[in-house]
């Protein structure tokens, strides 16, 4: 990864992974969620290997929503768990609250295809030539990324837990133990660091419907199960927090870690050479793909009005 670097505390410190595993951060975790088992670490001057168990999906035809909202309960106990008792641990190379925001904030300003987020001409002429179905100009989610300072700002102002911070379903395995509990296995843990309760939620909502692991048209219903079953974690973990906090942060994070991703493959669909290179990278159709997106930007859109509203942001008319 041409963005991973060797400053400790960097939202993409490359050795991550392999010092959480010696940590003893992740050897006890709260019920229902785990990491998984590592089998050893080798290491050198500019690479790692991490052995990590073989694990198999109980789901390997897409999780039912049920299942999201498991996930997202056993992702609340974890964060939960040093909102509690547990002291927030103080290493110096899990990535620290503000790097995380930044991190964000620079991948959404390098990302190709941010101008069509950000010029209604532009959006106009990507979503007729990307072949999007009909989709709502993103006035709140550009009110936000012409100055995202407030919002990254807002979020390092809240209390930090310890956090995955790349939760997606991806990351994820649902797994049945031998007498019948389920268990959610997290995998990749080069992210981990902190920030606040309920940015988890964006990789597990906005991330599946992107890597095509949830259908588009299930998003808002997810959207609110996750953010359910999240809360009651943090209920289970005996953490207090205002669901408001929690739906902002949320809220936050999903603008923050996925316009730009969004926008980009989005631009990539209105372009005739880049289409049909995206349709060979993704292993689906163009008109399928675009289908699957466009929710995202609605999704995208909600989510901003969430963060606008909380902050008190001006949002410019329609077509400006």
């Amino acid at each position: 990864d041409d963005r991973a670097t060797d400053e400790a505390d960097d939202y993409a410190y490359w050795r991550r992974e392999t010092l959480i595993y010696g940590s003893g951060l992740l050897d006890d975790l709260p019920a229902g969620v785990r990491a998984a088992r590592c089998y050893g670490v080798t290491t050198s001057p500019d690479a790692d290997q991490v052995w990590l168990e073989d694990l198999r999906d109980a789901f390997p035809n897409g999780w039912p929503l049920e299942r999201f909202e498991l996930a997202a309960r056993h992702l609340g106990r974890f964060n939960g768990a040093w909102l509690g008792d547990r002291r927030l641990p103080d290493r110096a190379w899990l990535a620290g609250m503000e790097s995380v925001q930044e991190f964000w904030s620079a991948n959404v300003s390098t990302m190709p295809g941010l101008e069509a987020l950000l010029d209604p001409a532009a959006w106009a002429r990507t979503t007729a030539d990307g072949g999007l179905p009909r989709t709502p100009e993103p006035r709140s989610l550009r009110a936000i990324l012409a100055d995202r300072r407030p919002v990254i700002d807002a979020l390092a102002a809240q209390r930090p837990t310890l956090c995955h911070n790349d939760a997606g379903i991806t990351n994820l395995f649902a797994v049945r133990t031998d007498d019948g509990r389920d268990t959610t296995v997290a995998i990749d843990w080069q992210l981990a660091g902190l920030a606040p309760p309920g940015t988890e939620l964006a990789m597990l909502v906005g991330g599946s419907v992107l890597f095509c692991r949830a259908p588009a048209g299930s998003i808002d219903a997810l959207s609110e199960a996750t953010l359910r079953g999240y809360v009651d974690g943090l209920a289970d973990s005996g953490a207090s927090l205002d669901r408001d906090d929690v739906a902002f942060a949320f809220a936050a994070a999903s603008v923050l870690r996925l316009s730009a991703i969004v926008g980009a493959w989005i631009h990539a669909l209105a372009d005739q050479d880049e289409r049909d290179r995206t349709a060979s990278f993704w292993g689906h159709p163009a008109e399928e793909l675009a289908g699957q997106w466009a929710p995202l930007v609605t999704f995208l859109e909600t989510q901003a009005a969430i963060v606008v509203q909380r902050l008190g942001l001006p949002v410019a008319r329609p077509g400006h």
